[in-house]
């Protein structure tokens, strides 16, 4: 099965990578290996993570202090969004 990420995961992705980047570039490059190993996962076990917030999500894991949040929808898993794991989701509205 094809992983694929969004613009949005792939924006939040960057942007945690970033912060790390900062204080720990050796963190950070282990930290996107992670992501990417994770999500590398789901090509062979879609159902891998657990059920999420949203009917239709999953939620894996690759850090104790990170989400990636994800559906498996027409033969493909698609990454929505990746955040730290203090932060809400699904989004508050207003």
């Amino acid at each position: 099965m094809k992983v694929v990420w969004t613009r949005t995961a792939l924006a939040e992705r960057d942007a945690i990578l970033t912060f790390i980047f900062q204080d720990n570039p050796a963190v950070a490059f282990e930290m996107d290996d992670r992501f990417g190993d994770a999500a590398a996962t789901l090509e062979s076990l879609p159902d891998r993570g657990r059920p999420g917030a949203i009917q239709g999500t999953r939620e894996l894991s690759p850090h104790p202090n990170y989400r990636l949040i994800y559906e498996v929808s027409q033969g493909r898993v698609v990454i929505l969004s990746i955040l730290h794991a203090a932060r809400q989701w699904p989004p508050a509205t207003p």
